[in-house]
């Protein structure tokens, strides 16, 4: 599971557009609190009875929209600012981003300020970063902790591709706190689920009349 795979959700307008019931449906439950269940209006000499109580609907997009806001505040606080904000290279270049920006995406993905140094579950593959893209060397943890942060800091003297390594720092970012991950993607599924619940009523409603 990626940060990738959630990104147009995260992006979406229907999603986004969502959060209007986050203040529709409190106020609107006030509203109707303060009214009885059910109120008899008259159209010319005829008593209708209207139900005041909180559509259920209402209640499931209102479920829909706190799910999916609980997302993408997760979303927007543990996805890496290279996956949230770049699909393909081409973008990152046309903002005039470099090597050092790379750098620095990936030194916020492998590196521990409390320890200080290099997360043991990214030994290997920073050691292959540098051995790829800075200078043929390899190293161990021990070196890593040592001089991860110059090296990265230190862009006069690069291997490779700027694209090579952007789709590095990328993939490696893609899959960053997978615990926030799948917590996001399930608020996402749920709330699509909601909304598909309310869609096949409507479609329900819409039957039951025609017949």
């Amino acid at each position: 599971m990626k940060w990738t795979s959630q990104r147009e959700l995260a992006n979406s307008k229907i999603i986004k557009s969502s959060y209007i019931w986050l203040l529709v449906v409190p106020l609107s439950a006030r509203m109707l609190g303060s009214i009885d269940d059910v109120i008899d209006l008259t159209f010319f000499g005829a008593s209708v009875k209207v139900s005041t109580s909180l559509p259920f609907s209402w209640q499931l997009f209102f479920i829909a929209a706190c799910l999916f806001s609980v997302a993408n505040i997760i979303y927007s606080i543990f996805c890496p600012l290279i996956v949230k904000s770049y699909s393909h290279f081409s973008e990152f270049e046309s903002q005039g981003k470099t090597r050092l920006q790379i750098n620095q995406a990936i030194k916020n993905i492998v590196w521990d300020n409390k320890k200080p140094g290099v997360k043991p579950e990214y030994v290997k593959q920073l050691s292959s970063y540098f051995k790829h893209y800075k200078d043929g060397c390899e190293r161990n943890e021990e070196a890593l902790d040592y001089e991860t942060l110059g090296l990265l800091d230190d862009v006069t003297e690069i291997k490779g591709k700027n694209s090579n390594a952007f789709y590095f720092a990328h993939t490696i970012s893609d899959v960053h706190h997978p615990k926030a991950i799948k917590l996001t993607f399930a608020c996402y599924i749920l709330g699509l689920i909601l909304f598909g619940i309310i869609a096949i009523q409507n479609l329900c409603y819409v039957v039951g009349t025609m017949g």
